[in-house]
């Protein structure tokens, strides 16, 4: 599960922390039903860590200077 919350609806909750939200909502019965069929990408800025943004960044200024192409690593590419 995940839901977009916060006043503009902005921020992503998802993962381990949504899991144990949505875990908390069944028990005490306040669940509701939702579209499951409404499966979205996960935006790239909550899969990559900034350390690995950095080093994808690093090797692609060095793919650069060799010029060669890098395979894109990113899950669901």
């Amino acid at each position: 599960p995940a839901w977009w919350i916060g006043p503009s609806r902005d921020v992503l909750l998802w993962g381990f922390t949504a899991g144990v939200i949505n875990a908390i909502f069944d028990y005490v019965g306040w669940t509701r039903e939702w579209d499951r069929s409404d499966v979205r990408e996960l935006p790239a800025r909550h899969i990559e860590s900034p350390g690995e943004r950095r080093r994808m960044a690093e090797a692609a200024d060095a793919a650069e200077r060799r010029r060669i192409e890098l395979p894109d690593h990113r899950p669901g590419r």
